[in-house]
């Protein structure tokens, strides 16, 4: 919680710092790339997680129902983590980046 609490504020003195205020797209990208700086801090944690107590579990099919789920909680993030906007609709995350490029790209056609 230290660490959304931390974005945030983050974000918040990006916001205020500057000649003046950031355009909303700015603050979007600065929301998503925290976004995906936390997600991959719960993912290493998680992964220190289970390294530390694969040693207590006793059988190995509950060991590898572990590696399984992991593996697949990757596949499912590895879309906006390649910025694949192929896969729009995956998640939320996806879905804010596509919404961020698509108004980038109608910035840069205006003149």
């Amino acid at each position: 919680m230290a660490k959304v609490n931390a974005a945030f504020e983050e974000l918040r003195i990006r916001a205020r710092a500057g000649s003046g205020r950031l355009p909303k797209l700015e603050i979007l990208r600065a929301a998503i790339q925290h976004i995906e700086r936390l997600q991959a801090a719960l993912r290493a944690a998680a992964v220190l997680e289970s390294e530390s107590c694969k040693s207590y579990m006793e059988s190995h099919v509950t060991s590898q129902r572990t590696y399984e789920t992991r593996d697949m909680k990757t596949e499912k993030e590895k879309p906006f983590l390649n910025n694949d906007t192929s896969s729009c609709g995956v998640n939320s995350l996806a879905r804010l980046r596509c919404i961020v490029q698509a108004l980038s790209s109608n910035n840069k056609d205006m003149p």
